[in-house]
């Protein structure tokens, strides 16, 4: 996220870039005054941090999803019409419902990540699509956004 934070919010002249160690924020070659600064902006933008990460991470997630889907689609169209069953096991017929389904479902949750007004609501979509079995999308090792921002700043 910490790169997220660098595009959201440009770093103060002369920082030389950003680090995060544990939970302490560093900004490289700025002086105390810029860094508490730029940390207090951060603070303020995270909201839109959290969303920027989370829609990455559902869109990254359902590309990778939909690319998979789309192979065995492919070796199921070519089995099809030489007569075989798809090696899959799944036809191209169930392959193309399972696409469209799974495009409405990441329409639904990355329009509600999009519309949040709080970290809390972003947290509550992603926790929802989990629990309505979109594993797929929102991903196991998923963990609840901090709804403010964790970062301290390094003296």
């Amino acid at each position: 996220m910490i790169g997220l934070a660098q595009k959201l919010i440009p770093l103060p002249r002369g920082a030389a870039g950003l680090a995060l160690e544990g939970n302490t924020l560093r900004v490289l070659a700025a002086d105390d005054s810029a860094a508490q600064a730029y940390l207090e902006q951060v603070r303020a933008a995270w909201l839109d941090i959290v969303r920027a990460e989370a829609e990455r991470y559902l869109y990254t997630n359902a590309t990778a999803s939909f690319r998979r889907i789309r192979e065995e689609l492919a070796e199921a169209q070519e089995a099809e019409s030489l007569g075989v069953p798809p090696p899959g096991g799944r036809s191209s017929a169930e392959l193309q419902a399972l696409i469209q389904q799974g495009q409405a479902a990441f329409k639904q949750v990355y329009q509600a990540v999009q519309d949040a007004a709080s970290v809390a609501e972003i947290n509550a979509a992603l926790d929802g699509a989990r629990q309505q079995g979109l594993d797929w999308l929102v991903g196991l090792d998923w963990q609840p956004y901090p709804e403010t921002c964790p970062w301290t700043w390094a003296t």
